[in-house]
């Protein structure tokens, strides 16, 4: 890295200079030490007698005698190693005479220059200005063409342009981290990059890298390492208000700025307008850091980093608490537990934390509140089904802390809740869904529960409430469907049970029972056939009116994210896998084709009207579509990224593509040419949808917007009003109205006929929505 280009440099510039001395500091070395070095290899290239000073200031006035003197360059390389742990830029205890030294180096007149190589720059030099002759560059990482030149010196090596892209990406470019995994790649691999990325880029650390981040982050003071650990569990962008409100120590409030700009010179975090964050490479190291620490810390009762950290913010986004719940509380639970060996030991150990803070507390009257542990230990006994009943938690400071659905006889009696979750009638909406006449929408959400609304007055569905919600689930869900005949209402998700609801009477029908996984899609064919897509790698065929399974479809290796029935005929569906692969199954168990091609997860599969086609998409970044009567594939490329959804045009001759590229495409079937690229969002698109009526189609993902677009004139409208991310839409069978389900705890209803469109006018930005249901 910095040590190369500063070589080549001076490979570049040797023939400026009479003499060129480079002095590598791998272990502090005392200025005196270090100047007497220098002076002795003057005296013996010039063959001259010299009496070096005793004192200090007489050896830097005799160095500097011999730059004024001769023509040199004084290379001084990895000096952050007489630089103090915890504070950038300023000087370890002892070392302080060098910033005296380069002072003078710069204010006094020679016809010398000096290099200084390394990781932090010294408080002088960063505070001199532009009219001193001093010149600061700051590396940043390899482009993606450099990057790739590393790579060749190394081997041969196998990637597409977007696999090159990403590896080089993650580790920002960072020249030693590419040279160390190019060689890991070329002998355990042979140079498939591909592999490596799938395999090893998001599931650890390679320990030559994790070897140079902790010589970095050893160096940082408590309050450095307080904000990098809170980076890690914000896991998104934050500001320094932000930060400074999470942060609970007195001191490192106080040093915020400080810590930050340290940080910000050491090239730890990364700055991005107001906002700080983390490079990928160092938030996965932080957080496994983190995380051992605190199995560490509870292990033996220790609980200062507990009681500093949250390990979930209660109140987050429902995303990033079920973010923060995988990444921080699970592993932190399963590492106690295979510590303490049974459930009951582990909630016994906790539960004596929790006694000691309890009995501790009147001491702390009179300090700071803190409340972390407390919010911490309750998220724990949550998520293990702990029984707290007659706990009394009265008189204390609880932060952060998910109580929903908390109906055990606990005592929080004067205690202050800051930042907590409580119940709420909506969580998170995942899915959304009309009935085929269109008078009815339901709703899945994150807490498991169903809702339905009555859209259309004297319907037959009158007997409705306008909001009915259905209860029936434990956790995520992340699939709804009515019945073809709309009698019935089918919901599955985390749970690993599918409910099939009486929509008239609003009471469970049939519980249908036999995954051992999440349920990740539901589908009805036109003959009430209901098949559902798991976890477990099956697919299941059931009847709904018995409950009974009629077949299990065998033969996924992996997740099943998708399964749909052939519009056309009702004996024949899809499935798209993790494993990389779309099956074609008959529904008496029979699979059909298998489709290989894909190179990632495949995220979502769809037919064509006339049945005749599947097209699917996921992380490789590319759309497949398939002949279903012979397997024949045409590959649909030009995104950047994941590709989230597919949709096809009710007339089938053209697809849209939704993606993380944050574009969407207009896919020409017959062709399989892009027709037309469609910009607008500000963030990965989630979800895209045709209208029925073939001319226009909706988008929303995570900029918070739905954008309504026509094929011809590009976008329409821009349906602002929301708080969070988009998760799904839904357009009525007669095209009239668009709902979409958002992280915010809302759906919206939008009446497309009130809409004013002028094709001749920039796209109009509309707000509120007709209706909005929480």
């Amino acid at each position: 890295g910095k040590t190369t280009v500063a070589s080549d440099l001076v490979r570049r510039i040797q023939n400026k200079f009479e003499y060129i001395i480079w002095k590598a500091i791998r272990e502090p070395i005392q200025l005196a030490d270090l100047l007497t070095s220098l002076i002795n290899f003057f005296a013996d290239r010039l063959a001259t007698p010299t009496n070096i000073p005793d004192s200090l200031d007489g050896k830097i006035s005799k160095l500097l005698d011999f730059l004024r003197e001769n023509r040199c360059l004084l290379v001084l390389d990895n000096i952050e190693s007489i630089m103090a742990e915890g504070r950038a830029g300023f000087y370890s205890e002892g070392y302080e005479a060098y910033g005296e030294f380069l002072k003078r180096i710069v204010v006094l007149e020679h016809q010398s220059c000096l290099l200084l190589i390394s990781r932090e720059t010294p408080s002088e030099i960063a505070l001199l200005d532009r009219k001193q002759p001093v010149r600061l560059l700051k590396l940043t990482g390899l482009n993606v063409p450099d990057g790739k030149n590393i790579f060749t010196r190394v081997g041969k090596f196998s990637a597409t342009d977007d696999e090159w892209r990403e590896l080089i990406e993650y580790y920002a470019g960072n020249p030693l981290a590419l040279t160390i995994v190019a060689s890991v790649i070329r002998d355990t691999l042979d140079g498939n990059i591909s592999q490596f990325i799938q395999e090893y880029l998001n599931s650890g650390l390679l320990s030559e890298i994790r070897d140079i981040l902790d010589a970095q982050i050893n160096r940082l003071s408590d309050s450095e390492r307080e904000i990098i650990y809170w980076l890690s569990i914000n896991r998104e962008p934050v500001s320094a208000a932000e930060l400074r409100k999470d942060i609970v120590s007195s001191q490192s409030r106080l040093v915020l700025l400080d810590s930050l700009l340290s940080l910000t010179r050491r090239s730890i975090i990364e700055v991005n307008s107001i906002s700080y964050t983390l490079q990928p490479v160092l938030m996965k190291y932080v957080t496994a850091k983190f995380v051992t620490q605190i199995v560490n810390d509870l292990t033996t009762g220790e609980i200062r980093l507990f009681e500093n950290h949250a390990l979930m913010k209660a109140k987050n986004s429902d995303y990033l608490r079920y973010l923060q719940i995988n990444l921080f509380i699970q592993p932190v639970l399963e590492r106690l537990l295979q510590k303490f060996g049974t459930q009951e030991n582990l909630e016994n150990h906790l539960k004596t934390i929790l006694w000691r803070i309890i009995d501790e507390a009147p001491l702390q009257r009179n300090m700071s509140p803190k409340g972390n542990a407390v919010g911490n230990l309750l998220n724990f006994f949550r998520y293990l089904g702990t029984d707290l009943s007659g706990y009394d938690l009265s008189n204390l400071t609880i932060k952060q802390a998910d109580l929903r659905n908390l109906r055990q006889n606990i005592n929080f009696r004067n205690s202050h809740l800051e930042d907590c979750l409580f119940s709420s009638p909506l969580g998170s909406i995942l899915w959304v869904v009309f009935n085929p006449s269109g008078s009815l929408l339901a709703a899945g959400d994150v807490n498991g529960s169903i809702h339905l609304w009555n859209l259309i007055e004297h319907s037959k569905h009158s007997l409705l409430d306008t909001h009915y919600t259905f209860k029936g689930h434990e956790s995520w869900l992340w699939t709804i469907r009515f019945s073809p005949d709309e009698q019935y209402l089918a919901s599955a998700g985390d749970d690993q049970n599918i409910n099939i609801w009486d929509v008239q009477s609003q009471q469970i029908y049939r519980v249908l029972l036999g995954h051992e996984g999440s349920i990740r899609s539901l589908s009805f064919n036109q003959d009430g056939i209901l098949a559902s897509a798991s976890d477990d790698r099956t697919i299941k065929l059931w009847n709904i009116h018995t409950g009974e399974c009629i077949q299990t479809l065998l033969g996924h290796d992996s997740i099943v994210r998708s399964v749909s029935f052939n519009p056309q005929n009702p004996q024949i569906l899809a499935s798209a896998s993790d494993d990389e692969t779309v099956r074609i199954w008959q529904v008496d168990g029979e699979c059909l084709r298998v489709f290989p091609g894909h190179n990632g997860d495949i995220r979502t599969i769809c037919f064509s009207p006339d049945g005749q086609l599947v097209a699917s998409a996921g992380n490789d970044k590319k759309i497949r579509i398939w002949q279903v009567i012979n397997g024949e594939c045409n590959v649909l490329e030009g995104h950047a990224n994941w590709v989230r959804s597919v949709d096809f045009s009710p007339d089938g001759q053209f697809l849209v593509s939704a993606s993380e590229d944050k574009t969407i495409k207009l896919w020409n079937v017959k062709s399989s040419e892009c027709v037309k690229i469609f910009y607008g969002h500000s963030s990965w698109v989630q979800s895209v949808r045709f209208n029925p009526n073939g001319q226009t189609f909706a988008s929303g993902g995570a900029d918070r917007m739905v954008k309504l677009w026509d094929l011809n004139q590009g976008c329409l409208t821009t349906l602002e009003g929301y708080t969070n991310c988009l998760f799904t839409l839904a357009f009525s069978p007669d095209g009239e109205t668009l709902a979409s389900g958002h992280e915010d705890r809302t759906i919206r209803l939008w009446n497309l006929n009130t809409l004013q469109y002028n094709p001749h006018s920039a796209p109009s930005i509309v707000t509120p929505p007709t209706m909005v249901l929480d």
